[in-house]
């Protein structure tokens, strides 16, 4: 079991569906050092993505089973049909990544080799 993580089977399937196509946006400090925090408003996020609208529910269910409260999701763009749920803070971030690393250590199988192949049988 992952400590703060409410329900291990979902933060089996946010695994595999963050290495599916998942991002980390960390915050840059020597950017922000540089810049000053009037230019440089850069946070932590995560960003899961879904291929359509019931994946996104899906994905949003298992972030609030996981523990963890997602932002308002958006589309990535407007030719796209992809769906961004974010996931924004610096301890939600952190706690997201232990996730992930510690559902690798336990469970290889959520790693992305593991993950089948878009057209594979």
């Amino acid at each position: 079991m992952i400590k703060g993580i409410m329900d291990p089977a979902a933060s089996v399937e946010l695994t595999a569906l963050f290495r599916r196509n998942g991002c980390v946006r960390r915050h840059d400090a020597t950017r922000y050092a540089t810049q000053g925090c009037m230019k440089y408003k850069k946070g932590e996020e995560i960003r899961l993505v879904a291929n359509r609208n019931a994946e996104r529910v899906r994905i949003q269910r298992l972030l609030k089973r996981a523990g963890f409260k997602a932002g308002r999701a958006f589309r990535k763009s407007a030719e796209r049909k992809q769906i961004c749920i974010p996931i924004y803070g610096r301890e939600q971030v952190a706690r997201f990544v232990k996730m992930v690393e510690e559902t690798e250590k336990i469970q290889p199988s959520a790693a992305p080799h593991a993950l089948p192949r878009a057209g594979a049988p």
